[in-house]
């Protein structure tokens, strides 16, 4: 009996222990502890003060393919078909200036069309993002079959490019007549898609580029006629997105590229190609660099232009079209 008595008043002390707030908080204590347990048992990330934060949309890392544990996994979402189509095309500039490899540009592009194939069964059939990475993907292709010198089947892909770019620069200024900036870039939206003002901006680079390309298979008369358009689109592009990387570099390319009489400035063409080197993208800036030598080296300038394809080539070492350039076989491949 005196037992069962001494028991019950522990019990009782116990009882009264729980409602003053330091054991609450040791209680708690235990229980997060047990709860890390749990967790780190399970398998489940713990974070500390010192440890790696957890992953976000923009630093999850590559699903890791090969032998896997399923059951115990965390299942990662698929790219988008933009970020596919966005990655092969960045992997098709590499293949030709870094690694010098068509087959690895060819490869590449096939896999920006497939992921582009899936785009368009995703939106509307007449939604100009399909026509605007379509238009990219041909111009790609017709520059890859430039630097292959395929230059029938390029000037078709070329030429299919600056349909494409057009149909969907109509479609964005009829629908912006039509409705606010600020309603187009809503039904413009989608998931993972760049701001549609940065693919209004795009689109009149590409169309530049793909008209800079055909120059080279067309006569005279026709390069006159049109070259109006290389050194207007690019302005409508950075007018649009004065972030627009690519229409900084064809703008820079119509100043060095034209001739005085044609709004030529080799000056003025330098100088916007070294905002470009200093961009901190390295792919643009191995062009950049390239183009300024190839512009000093025109200018009588030796040293700058030595200067200048030193910088290129510590980007991608030893590469062909840097070598041409050297030797004064200026072209517009790029």
């Amino acid at each position: 009996m005196e037992k069962n008595t001494m028991l019950s008043a522990r019990i009782l002390e116990a009882g009264s222990l729980m409602h003053r707030p330091y054991v609450r908080r040791l209680i708690q204590l235990c229980r997060g502890m047990i709860l890390l347990l749990i967790l780190w048992t399970a398998g489940a990330p713990v974070f500390s003060q010192d440890s790696s934060p957890p992953t976000t949309a923009e630093n999850t890392p590559p699903p890791v393919h090969g032998d896997t544990d399923v059951q115990n996994s965390i299942p990662i979402p698929a790219p988008s078909p933009v970020t596919i189509m966005e990655e092969q095309l960045l992997a098709a500039g590499y293949a030709v200036f870094r690694d010098e490899s068509i087959p690895r540009a060819v490869t590449a592009l096939n896999r920006s069309r497939e992921a582009l194939d899936e785009l368009a069964g995703r939106v509307t059939k007449d939604h100009p993002v399909v026509s605007y990475y379509e238009s990219r993907i041909m111009l790609n292709r017709g520059f890859v079959l430039m630097s292959s010198g395929d230059n029938r089947e390029a000037q078709s892909f070329l030429e299919t490019s600056i349909r494409l770019s057009e149909d969907a620069l109509e479609q964005i200024e009829e629908d912006l007549r039509s409705m606010s900036l600020e309603n187009w870039e809503h039904e413009l939206s989608i998931p993972a898609l760049p701001a549609g003002r940065e693919i209004h901006s795009d689109l009149w680079r590409v169309l530049s580029d793909s008209y800079m390309y055909l120059f080279n298979f067309k006569g005279t008369l026709y390069q006159m006629s049109n070259g109006a358009k290389l050194r207007d689109y690019p302005r409508k592009a950075l007018e649009l997105n004065p972030g627009n990387l690519r229409a900084l570099l064809s703008r820079g390319l119509f100043f060095i590229n034209a001739p005085a009489i044609g709004g030529g400035n080799n000056g003025r063409g330098i100088d916007l190609l070294k905002q470009l080197a200093s961009s901190g993208n390295e792919l643009l800036a191995f062009q950049a660099y390239a183009w300024i030598g190839s512009a000093q080296l025109e200018n009588g300038n030796g040293q700058e232009a030595e200067e200048a394809f030193h910088a290129a080539q510590r980007i991608f070492p030893g590469t062909a079209w840097v070598a041409g350039l050297r030797r004064g076989e200026r072209s517009q491949g790029r």
